[in-house]
């Protein structure tokens, strides 16, 4: 799967896909669920310091928001690279795009050095 964040001008911002930046992305949000591992999750904001897998937004430039803008988001199931199919339809779960104001939280998931840095 792909995802793909949009602004008013039709220039993407972000994207992410399966392979490289979703897998275990759930399991920081809702460790608990049967199907977390089917799922994932990221944060969308102006400050990204405070949060892991998070995706930074502007509120100016090509690639930016103006406050209380929301952004468009485009998913896209990818074909198995071997068969050339994708997942059944019934077994595909709805990518959702939920908005939430998040508080400010010590980076709870960010790698950190055995010298204690980030």
């Amino acid at each position: 799967m792909s995802v793909t964040l949009y602004g008013l001008n039709g220039i993407a911002f972000a994207s992410l896909n399966s392979e490289d930046d979703m897998e275990g992305t759930a399991a920081k949000f809702i460790p608990n669920s049967p199907n977390v591992d089917k799922l994932f999750a990221f944060v969308m904001a102006r400050d990204c310091k405070s949060y892991a897998n998070c995706v930074r937004i502007p509120y100016a430039g090509s690639k930016g928001l103006p406050a209380g803008v929301p952004p468009l988001m485009v998913s896209r199931n990818i074909l198995n690279p071997q068969t050339g199919t994708g997942a059944d339809f019934e077994e595909l779960v709805p990518t959702r795009l939920m908005f939430a104001k998040l508080p400010r939280i010590a980076p709870l998931y960010k790698n950190k050095t055995k010298n204690g840095d980030e």
